[in-house]
């Protein structure tokens, strides 16, 4: 395939070393599967593709009995809503009502300082944010006397969050001189791969691919997307091991707090990188690095809702 670029041999022999990482990356064929099979829509946000894996993942790690029990709660979330008739789906309802209100778009992420020359001060981070959020979706499903109405909104909010705090970008807020008021996550800063301009969130967003394609729902009405979605999740809990002290749950919301410290150490790590941000030009070894780092984080926040929603099984 010819994509007319010219490059020096230096530049071909990076390219040649990026491909070779890429490759080695189990997940490199998966974009292909999903351009090809699933025929998509372009839209922004983990709340796409990233967030209906994570349904996904967490769906097929569970029990008969135990995604009887979740259903309900979707179920009669649905009767008010499309398109959230399966925990793939619904794990994108809380984007949904955002073209209807703005009222939760705090609850989306926290904002965590990151001072990338150590000297400019950051803001204080907001309240509520993903992290208040949680607890309160945590806590309502625990609770005997909550409504049927409370608990599947809440529940919902616990699927889309619990993918929201594992893109690093939904934990962090860097200040610097040229940020002094924050650069809302990436959101501010302008970046270009192929070509293509984005920002750097949505890039993240968007499992590090510069033109996303994302499930279309219903599943049910396209077989293909659903096959392919489930196969996916297949392939995560096939080609993913975790140790139980990285995935459990014992209702210690310390240990959601953990996860979100560790989300934000890869954002300091990968996303704000310097050298592969490269003036808002990303490098190939940059676009490398994300989709490893983002791919494992989808898996992580699918074993880990998994384990959550164990949990709260076995609470009820």
């Amino acid at each position: 395939m010819n994509h007319n670029y010219c490059f020096s041999n230096k530049k071909k022999s990076n390219l040649k070393k990026t491909q070779i990482l890429i490759k080695k990356n189990m997940f490199h064929s998966y974009f292909i599967a999903l351009s090809i099979l699933l025929l998509l829509p372009h839209a922004s946000s983990f709340a796409g593709l990233g967030h209906a894996l994570t349904g996904v993942i967490a769906s097929q790690l569970l029990s008969p009995d135990e995604t009887t029990y979740f259903q309900q709660f979707i179920d009669f979330m649905a009767q008010n809503y499309t398109n959230i008739g399966t925990m793939g789906e619904a794990t994108r309802w809380c984007d949904d009502i955002r073209t209807q209100t703005s009222a939760y778009d705090y609850w989306h992420y926290i904002q965590n300082c990151y001072s990338a020359d150590s000297m400019t001060r950051c803001a204080k981070v907001p309240s509520p944010n993903s992290f208040t959020v949680l607890t309160d979706s945590i806590n309502t499903m625990l609770n005997e006397t909550a409504s049927l109405n409370d608990k599947g909104f809440y529940f919902l909010f616990l699927l889309h969050l619990m993918g929201d705090i594992h893109q690093p970008l939904h934990n962090i807020r860097m200040f610097s001189q040229e940020y002094p008021r924050g650069d809302s996550g990436g959101n501010a800063i302008p970046i270009t791969y192929q070509n293509i301009s984005t920002n750097l969130h949505e890039f993240w967003d968007n499992l590090c691919i510069m033109k996303p394609v994302n499930p279309s729902r219903p599943f049910s009405s396209k077989p293909k997307v659903q096959k392919s979605m489930d196969l996916l999740g297949a392939q995560y809990i096939a080609n993913y091991t975790f140790g139980v002290d990285e995935i459990s749950f014992d209702g210690n919301m310390n240990t959601v707090q953990s996860w979100i410290t560790q989300s934000y150490g890869l954002a300091v790590k990968y996303a704000y990188d310097p050298i592969g941000l490269n003036n808002g030009s990303l490098t190939d070894g940059y676009v490398a690095n994300c989709v490893q780092v983002v791919n494992r984080q989808v898996a992580l926040a699918g074993f880990r809702l998994g384990s959550v929603l164990k949990y709260l099984f076995q609470q009820q």
